[in-house]
């Protein structure tokens, strides 16, 4: 069923159980990539609602956070909406590492680093990823705690080589390394990535 079927069938009373969960988010996906923003915000507002769970909640949160939502004319990004949504998504179990990555990422941009870097750490022991690891290296490096960034930059870097996070790491760890004192480990970052 598309969104626009789902829209249709949602304000006819369709009711909604735990089959419908995934048919939802894959609808308000194809609504986002259609630019159709009201329609997807309006499922995944229907969805939490009616199965209030991690995923929809993540769901919405996460929307709230990289799509925002309208204010008279226009879209702006809601942060703090995306926090409260989140932070309701864990009170549900199991939670994915996204939940925690996307509040990570919603209390970074209010802000909140501690409070970020905390989130992510758990994203990270829930799932290593890349982006994980890389969003909890940069909340660290913003804590001034460089020589701890930098250890994790360079277990990035060693441990997914040259996947898509390689130079990003990589960078991530020079600039670390300067900040932290090391200045040859810096220099030589430096050198490998111009030369």
């Amino acid at each position: 069923m598309d969104y626009r079927e789902f829209t249709e069938k949602i304000a006819t009373g369709l009711e909604i159980g735990p089959s419908h969960e995934r048919q939802l988010a894959l609808a308000a996906n194809s609504a986002i990539e259609d630019g159709e923003l009201m329609n997807a915000l309006q499922l995944f507002e229907h969805a939490a609602n009616a199965l209030p769970n991690a995923k929809t909640l993540t769901n919405l949160g996460v929307f709230f956070l990289t799509e925002g939502s309208p204010q008279g004319h226009r879209w702006f990004l809601q942060p703090t909406k995306a926090i409260e949504v989140l932070e309701r998504a864990l009170q549900f179990s199991p939670i994915p590492a996204q939940t925690y990555a996307a509040l990570g990422d919603a209390y970074y941009r209010v802000g909140r680093v501690d409070d970020a870097q905390q989130a992510w750490g758990r994203s990270v022991g829930v799932t290593p990823s890349k982006y994980g690891c890389n969003n909890l290296g940069v909340a660290l490096y913003c804590q001034e705690r460089y020589g701890d960034a930098a250890k994790l930059f360079w277990e990035i870097h060693s441990h997914w080589g040259s996947e898509c996070y390689d130079f990003r790491a990589y960078f991530n760890y020079g600039l670390s390394c300067a900040m932290a004192g090391q200045r040859s480990c810096a220099k030589r970052v430096t050198e490998t990535l111009l030369y």
